[in-house]
C-alpha cells in the first residue's frame, strides 16, 4: 500500500471540516415526538425547556451493544427537530446522508452544517443541545456511545491516506484515510471497489459502520481459512476481525472503520 497525495490533500480539507464542526459542537440525536413541526434550536434555554438525557429520549433504535460501544440509529426527516437534550457519554457521530443540519447549544448561536455521507463528528461529554433538519431529505445518522471516556480529540491523525489496488489492475482498489484519533480510538473511511482486497495487521478491536449496502469476505491473512461473508446495509454497525477483507458487491463499498488502541 502507498500513500497517494491527492487524497492526502483531500484529506486536509476533510479534517479541517471535522475540525470546523467540532468546534461548532453540533450532533444529532434522536426524533422529536410528532416531528411534522420543526422546533428552531437558536440558543436555547434551559431554564425555559429543561433538557433531557439523551438516554431517556423516544425514537432511538439500538443497532449493537458490547462492552466498549452501544450503537445507534437515528433518521430525521425533513424540517423535523430534535429535544433539548444532554449527552452524558463521550460520542461519535457518522452520517449517511447528504444534507443540511441547524444546530444549537445551550447559550450559543445557532450553526449551519453541511454534510456527505461517511462524515463524522465526535463530541465529549456534557453538553446540552438541539437541532434541526432543515433539508428536503431524510437524514440518516449512526451514533455510537462510548461506556467509557476517549479523551479529547488528537490535533492530528495518525497515518497518511493509501491508495491499494490488486496486483494486474488499476480499478480494483483500496482507498483509506485517516479522519481523526482520540487516545481511545482512531476512524477510517475506507472504500473498497468492487474485488479489491484490503489486508492489515491485528488491532484490539475494531468496528464497522457501513455508510452503503456492502458484501465483504472477511478472513484471517494468511491462514487458508475459508473467507466468511459479512453483509451489511448502510447503517448497520458490526465488530470485524478478519485481516484481509475482499469487496465481493458489485459497487464500491464505503465503510467507516473505528479502531481501538
Amino acid at each position: 500500500m502507498r500513500p497517494d497525495p491527492e487524497r492526502g490533500a483531500k484529506r486536509a480539507s476533510k479534517v479541517a471540516s471535522v475540525r470546523l464542526c467540532r468546534s461548532a459542537a453540533l450532533s444529532l440525536t434522536l426524533l422529536l415526538p410528532g416531528s411534522g413541526r420543526a422546533q428552531e434550536p437558536a440558543a436555547p434555554s434551559a431554564a425555559e425547556t429543561p433538557p433531557v438525557p439523551a438516554s431517556e429520549l423516544r425514537f432511538r433504535h439500538e443497532l449493537f451493544r458490547d462492552a466498549r460501544v452501544t450503537a445507534y440509529r437515528v433518521d430525521l426527516p425533513p424540517g423535523s427537530a430534535t429535544r433539548l437534550h444532554r449527552h452524558d457519554r463521550d460520542l461519535l457521530l457518522v452520517f449517511l446522508d447528504e444534507g443540511r443540519v441547524v444546530g444549537g447549544i445551550v447559550g450559543g448561536m445557532p450553526l449551519t452544517e453541511v454534510l456527505s455521507p461517511g462524515d463524522v463528528r465526535y463530541h465529549r461529554a456534557g453538553f446540552t443541545h438541539s437541532n434541526r433538519n432543515t433539508d428536503t431529505r431524510l437524514l440518516r445518522t449512526v451514533v455510537l456511545e462510548f461506556a467509557e471516556p476517549q479523551g479529547d480529540e488528537l490535533p492530528e491523525p495518525e497515518g497518511q491516506p493509501v491508495h491499494s489496488c490488486n496486483p494486474g489492475t488499476a480499478a480494483a482498489c483500496v482507498d483509506e484515510e485517516p479522519l481523526l484519533c482520540t487516545r481511545g480510538f482512531c476512524v477510517h473511511d475506507v472504500q473498497l471497489a468492487p474485488s479489491a482486497v484490503r489486508t492489515q495487521p491485528q488491532s484490539r478491536g475494531q468496528l464497522l459502520v457501513a455508510v452503503n449496502d456492502a458484501a465483504l469476505e472477511v478472513a484471517p491473512e494468511g491462514s487458508g481459512a475459508a473467507p466468511e461473508p459479512l453483509r451489511l446495509a448502510a447503517g448497520e454497525v458490526a465488530p470485524v476481525k478478519g485481516t484481509r477483507w475482499r469487496n465481493a458487491g458489485e459497487e464500491t463499498a464505503h465503510l467507516v472503520l473505528v479502531i481501538f488502541r
